[in-house]
């Protein structure tokens, strides 16, 4: 059974672009900071009706639900998190994993974000969270910035985005729980971009034991109509190193020194290296002292030696 292991500690990137969001509201200019304050709280456009369209898709029509986002965290843009070095399609690890039941489903396809795999998760704080639940914390901070900026126009802000996020969970043939999304808006309004909320995530069966961290991708967020969502940079997907050549001594009685990668386990080495996975323990052996007493938890940057086969 393959063990479930949450997906990358992205605690100092939301802390981050947070801070980021606030200092670039603070730069624009105040018609600027109206139009984005709107944009979030009064997202009314004209509707359209399609025949036999669901009700969600109406929701979509009239409100501009689309006016923010971090990107990292936003669904359509998770591929990072089912991707190298998160997810290791040839290995099945190491985070994130289980992966999706449907790799090839479309973003915003709900087999990504099921209950029974790992995919699309983040850790915060050690607890692991579907990264768009925790998108909800920039949220938070842009209804912080409205308020703080507008007292008077926009002095329900919090109350206002708490009842559309109501209402767009509760729109659909497959009504959601608006608990966590709220109680993230309501920890970053109150708290700030360092703040998370005391509840439990909602991928406790995940452990928070992925070594590799948000900065393998890029982060960038959208504020319509200020900071638009097609100029926004999406996540980065890094590309996977080939692997490295057949393992020839140098020298006899030589070994050849080896840089641990993210993303990397002994077995994916001793396959790499001898063909073998199941080879993993003769490289454990040779760098014991370097690894400790778990041979799982070899760290991005060791120096391992790998013996001749």
């Amino acid at each position: 059974m393959t063990e479930k292991v949450c997906g990358p500690d992205v605690t100092a990137e939301i802390a981050s672009i947070w801070s980021k969001i606030q200092s670039d509201f603070r730069s624009w200019t105040p018609d600027q900071r109206n139009s984005a304050c709107t944009r979030i709280l009064i997202p009314l456009k004209m509707p359209i009706w399609t025949p036999g369209g669901d009700s969600k898709a109406f929701l979509h029509s009239m409100a501009d639900i689309n006016g923010w986002d971090v990107l990292p965290l936003f669904q359509n843009t998770s591929l990072w998190l089912r991707s190298y070095p998160i997810y290791d399609a040839t290995t099945g690890g190491p985070c994130a994993t289980p992966s999706s039941l449907r790799p090839s489903a479309p973003p915003d396809d709900d087999a990504h974000e099921s209950d029974q795999t790992c995919s699309n998760t983040v850790q915060v704080g050690g607890e692991c969270w579907l990264n768009g639940t925790v998108n909800y914390g920039t949220y938070g901070i842009m209804l912080k910035l409205c308020k703080d900026e507008f007292p008077f126009k926009f002095a329900l802000a919090l109350q206002m985005g708490e009842a559309l996020i109501r209402t767009y969970k509760s729109i659909g043939p497959h009504p959601e729980d608006p608990t966590l999304p709220i109680a993230w808006v309501r920890a970053t309004f109150n708290g700030g971009s360092s703040a998370k909320p005391s509840n439990s995530g909602n991928r406790p069966q995940c452990k928070c034991t992925c070594p590799c961290k948000g900065n393998v991708t890029t982060w960038d967020y959208v504020w319509e109509p200020v900071k638009p969502r097609i100029h926004a940079v999406k996540p980065k997907i890094p590309t996977k190193p080939a692997p490295p050549p057949p393992l020839i001594p140098p020298s006899p009685g030589a070994s050849p020194i080896y840089t641990v990668l993210p993303g990397d386990s002994l077995a994916k080495i001793a396959k790499d290296f001898y063909g073998n996975a199941s080879l993993w323990p003769k490289i454990y052996q040779a760098n014991k002292v370097i690894i400790g007493t778990n041979p799982n938890m070899i760290k991005p940057g060791q120096k391992l030696t790998i013996p001749y086969k």
